[in-house]
């Protein structure tokens, strides 16, 4: 049987050659939420499981938050643009290490992509429901917050569920937020004014790791409305603090195509990512693993955590790597430079949790990353999420973007 073209890994520029094939292990996404520990995970769900449904109503996902813990199982997200057969590779090895028997309660929770079509008069939340959505029990409830405050971008819950140090790469490349205020206006930003119904929002491709109260997430949504259909990227992290889930830190992007991006270059019209200053808010092993990591391809492989649910996204539509182990075999392979171009940005836990200042276990880290071939040479906004496993920090998720 005749198989499709591989995929080039992460695109080119950043990550290889044109026409050089893909790594093996990089492939269609898995889509999977996996609370458990490395060892005891559940396996891979199959993309096609559903047919899509649609969900009509201003705040439709309200009503998940009164189902409780349900919301919080594993759930399936599948759904979106068909894959470009052009960027279709062999499926992601990331299942490898996990027990070929399915969990029936993790099987419970998946479900098909949803549409969260808004409806109604546009108009803002009031007190009641912002409240409620900012009382999301679960990492799932806490996206479904996001998706109906970016039906009507809605900076007041966005302000509600983020900590107040809340940080933020948003779309364009001189787009960060160091608070909850500045984060929840360049969402608004980035989304622009809704039209009088509200934006359609429809996430796909969702994937969620766990460790000790924390959660890095990543997803895409596809933004419909005013005439245009847009599809952001998005990792976050949230951590659980009072009972309730909240955003510390998360990365919006439109991916560029690889050839817009060499004609923007061509042109002197790529942007540049607005620089910044060291602010380190972590241990300072954290600081160092991240830096170290980001020295060079090798390195970021072996900083990489082998566990199922580490995960990687490229700056081009169609890039996202599943897996530690696949991630590795990646990197290990790309003829490529990489350096952090200045200051660095590491906070963990015990910054917005005092209850972990003794010793925390999850850290997120922000910097601006020098990526070079021997045609090539881009600046990257990176957004990492690092855990201390065996006394040693290691990435389980990254973001590459080259901002609008």
């Amino acid at each position: 049987m005749m198989m499709p073209p591989p995929m080039t890994p992460m695109g080119q520029p950043p990550f290889a050659p044109h026409g050089v094939p893909m790594a093996p292990g990089f492939g269609p996404p898995a889509f999977r939420h996996d609370p458990t520990p490395p060892l005891h995970r559940a396996p891979n769900f199959d993309a096609q499981a559903q047919p899509p449904r649609s969900y009509r109503g201003l705040w439709i996902a309200s009503a998940a938050l009164a189902v409780g813990g349900i919301v919080g199982l594993i759930v399936l997200l599948a759904g979106g643009d068909s894959p470009d057969p052009a960027k279709t590779g062999p499926t992601a090895s990331a299942s490898k290490g996990a027990s070929g028997a399915v969990d029936p309660k993790a099987a419970k929770g998946a479900s098909a992509p949803r549409t969260l079509a808004a409806a109604g008069s546009g108009t803002a939340p009031d007190e009641q429901t912002t409240a409620a959505a900012a009382a999301a029990r679960s990492p799932r409830e806490l996206l479904d917050a996001v998706h109906q405050a970016a039906a009507h971008t809605d900076v007041a819950m966005i302000k509600a569920l983020a900590v107040p140090t809340a940080f933020g790469f948003g779309v364009r490349a001189t787009s960060i937020s160091r608070t909850a205020d500045e984060l929840s206006a360049a969402f608004a930003a980035d989304l622009g004014a809704p039209p009088a119904e509200g934006f359609t929002v429809t996430p796909s491709g969702l994937e969620i790791g766990e460790e000790g109260g924390h959660a890095w997430i990543a997803e895409e949504l596809e933004i419909s409305g005013n005439s245009e259909r847009r599809r952001f990227t998005i990792t976050m992290l949230a951590a659980q603090l009072n009972g309730a889930w909240r955003i510390v830190a998360w990365h919006w992007a439109v991916r560029l195509p690889d050839e817009t991006v060499e004609l923007l270059a061509e042109r002197g019209d790529l942007p540049i990512p607005e620089g910044f200053d060291d602010r380190i808010e972590a241990p300072a092993e954290a600081a160092e693993a991240f830096r170290s990591a980001f020295s060079s391809t090798e390195s970021y492989s072996l900083a990489i955590s082998p566990r199922a649910t580490s995960f990687n996204f490229g700056s081009a539509p169609g890039e996202r790597i599943q897996g530690g182990d696949a991630i590795r075999r990646v990197f290990k392979k790309l003829r490529a430079d990489i350096k952090i171009r200045e200051g660095v940005i590491v906070s963990a836990a015990g910054s917005w949790d005092p209850a972990q200042a003794a010793a925390p276990g999850v850290a997120w880290a922000a910097a601006n990353v020098e990526f070079s071939t021997r045609s090539s040479r881009r600046i990257l906004r990176v957004l990492s999420i690092l855990v201390r496993e065996n006394d040693e920090w290691r990435l389980v998720q990254t973001q590459w973007s080259d901002g609008g």
